[in-house]
């Protein structure tokens, strides 16, 4: 009987270690460590999302720096004025998409005006640039890669833009 006791006692003891030694454990630095990395880890992964997210747009904002500067090298050799040929005042999202730059920034000069009548050509001109930016970015894609609805009118797009860029 004399031995069950000690053994039953020596393995209360080991128990009771056991579980002393896995508390220790959890409150270890190596574990603490440990989490630290995995919450590095996750917060990196959601930065390169988000930066992904702004090369997208960084990307388009170029492509129409660009059309901007071709345009006016164009402008230069045309006799024809920026704002001329304006016709997609009421036109629909997928209508504005396959219209010339020139119409974009004629139609978008025309919305300026009325927005403010009383400042340059050069303001006037460079607004308008401003808005089409703005309006091809809406009406490119959204958040999911898909193009947006054609039904949509570009004057309802143009408005929360003129909206969004405060003029």
């Amino acid at each position: 009987m004399k031995n069950v006791f000690w053994k039953i006692l020596v393995l209360l003891f080991v128990v009771i270690a056991c579980f002393q030694f896995n508390v220790l454990i959890s409150d270890s630095p190596e574990v603490s460590r440990q989490n630290a990395r995995d919450e590095i880890r996750e917060r990196v992964r959601v930065e390169r999302l988000n930066e992904s997210e702004l090369q997208k747009k960084n990307r388009v904002i170029e492509e129409n720096k660009k059309k901007i500067e071709i345009d006016k090298l164009y402008s230069k050799n045309k006799t024809r004025n920026w704002f001329d040929g304006a016709t997609l005042h009421k036109s629909s999202v997928s209508n504005w998409r396959t219209a010339t730059y020139r119409d974009k920034l004629a139609t978008c000069g025309d919305w300026m005006a009325v927005v403010d009548n009383k400042i340059s050509m050069e303001e006037l001109k460079d607004r308008a640039e401003k808005l089409l930016i703005c309006i091809d970015e809406a009406v490119a894609m959204d958040e999911y890669g898909q193009e947006i609805s054609g039904n949509l009118q570009s004057v309802d797009i143009a408005t929360g833009c003129i909206t969004l860029l405060r003029y």
